[in-house]
């Protein structure tokens, strides 16, 4: 037991440094080329950082991640991406079922990570102060306004935080109403994303960094012609219920996959 936490510990640490040098390496790269030789921008930064973290995360974790379903919603823009969220390697994991054109919802809080912060901040992504629900509505109000107009989507964590305990109950906590109710003001479709349980695999924050298979998938999109629309909390109530499903579907998958290679 001691030695697997001091292993687990080296490896949190492993992530962290990974997280601090990719926001780095991203702001550096971009910063001194594409804006000082004034190149447009090719790639999406968050993009470019989601696959510099996960490989930070293979390389420090024995994790093996699979992607389903990216293409039914690659095209579809604007839209808000609405996600389970576990941990901080969500950035890596999850972060790779986004589009480049989706940015992040995060909590101002954010800004303190050292150089990952900056990064966040740089490259588009709101960061929203949860003090109050006014302030918080406010604020990502403004930011859908910003993004439908630069046809980019958004990416929310309805849970409001991290889900400590996926393996409990069905895997997910009650969600905030906020980004439904965005999703019917302005007519912008859902697309849910699913990732399976983390549970002892990639638990940056818990020291739990065994490893092991986590599956992420893209749902079919909920268009603002479903009747769901006319409804928020039907809406919120159906799209937690169908991530639910499709999370107990997944976790199904996981321990099959791992029972038969042990």
């Amino acid at each position: 037991m001691g030695e697997k936490l001091s292993v687990n510990i080296l490896r949190a640490i492993g992530l962290f440094r990974g997280l601090v040098l990719s926001a780095a390496w991203v702001l550096s790269k971009h910063a001194l080329i594409h804006r000082l030789a004034k190149r447009p921008r090719k790639q999406s930064l968050n993009t470019e950082m989601y696959r510099l973290f996960l490989c930070a995360i293979k390389w420090c974790v024995p994790l093996q991640v699979e992607t389903r379903g990216l293409e039914k919603v690659l095209s579809i823009r604007p839209a808000i991406f609405i996600a389970n969220h576990q941990s901080g390697t969500d950035v890596g994991i999850v972060g790779l079922a986004n589009p480049d054109h989706a940015v992040v919802v995060g909590k101002k809080e954010i800004s303190k990570i050292p150089i990952f912060g900056l990064f966040y901040k740089w490259a588009g992504n709101p960061m929203i102060d949860r003090s109050t629900p006014e302030i918080a509505r406010r604020e990502l109000e403004e930011a859908v306004n910003r993004l439908k107009k630069q046809g980019k989507s958004l990416s929310v964590f309805p849970e409001g935080t991290r889900n400590r305990t996926p393996d409990q109950g069905e895997g997910l906590l009650p969600f905030k109403r906020g980004a439904f109710q965005l999703a019917i003001d302005h007519q912008l479709p859902l697309i849910p994303i699913v990732a399976s349980s983390y549970e002892g695999r990639a638990q940056w924050e818990d020291l739990k960094l065994n490893g092991g298979l986590i599956l992420v998938e893209a749902c079919d999109p909920i268009y603002p012609s479903d009747p769901l629309y006319l409804d928020v909390k039907k809406l919120t109530v159906e799209v937690r219920h169908r991530m639910v499903e499709k999370l107990s579907q997944l976790n199904r998958e996981v321990r099959d996959r791992e029972s038969r290679q042990r």
